[in-house]
């Protein structure tokens, strides 16, 4: 019960609902409509807030690997302790940050190539609503139609890579990242 109720925030549910009717479920906020949602349902919303604590629990260990590695030149991710944006992570995203990175390889977009191309574990593809470790190059994939001027003054660089983190273990991620740093160097 302690588990579901920290998923669903101010909603109860007890876990014996997922066994009975949907008509006993109650909402517990004042002014909260009251929403129907099937036995199904309720597990999906479980399963489903376990991998994003697990997303928000990798990508901090990531980005603060990312932060400490002396091949990045850059880190954005709201919930590492030296972010400018910080202090409104905190106020507005109480449970922890998101599962997406951002982060500058120096070496440009040669470098970010083959940082990419030495990864085994993450996949290169455009990375919506999946469980997988992601990278992508923003500059060749999905804002490529933009010239090296526009990129700059939407603030992305040539060696900048968006890595969503996913639900794998951390070591096993953070052993792929430092397979893509060894690539860099060969």
């Amino acid at each position: 019960k302690e588990m579901i109720e920290e998923v669903v925030g101010q909603v109860e549910i007890d876990p014996a609902i997922l066994h009975k009717p949907t008509a006993d479920f109650k909402p517990k906020a004042p002014g909260m409509k009251y929403t129907h949602y099937s036995p199904k349902a309720e597990v999906f919303l479980v399963k489903g807030e376990q991998k994003a604590v697990a997303e928000r629990i990798n990508a901090l260990a990531a980005a603060e690997y990312l932060a400490g590695n002396a091949a990045v030149e850059e880190v954005n991710y709201p919930g590492l302790a030296e972010s400018p944006y910080r202090a409104l992570a905190e106020r507005y995203l109480p449970d922890g940050c998101g599962g997406v990175i951002s982060f500058t390889i120096r070496g440009g977009r040669e470098a970010a190539v083959r940082f990419m191309d030495g990864l085994r574990l993450c996949k290169n593809v455009v990375h919506v609503a999946t469980v997988h470790t992601c990278v992508l190059h923003p500059a060749s994939a999905t804002h490529r139609q933009l010239t090296d001027s526009q990129l700059a003054a939407a603030g992305i660089g040539p060696g900048m890579i968006r890595l969503s983190v996913g639900i794998e273990d951390i070591g096993d991620i953070l052993e792929d990242l430092e397979r893509g740093f060894a690539a860099i160097k060969k």
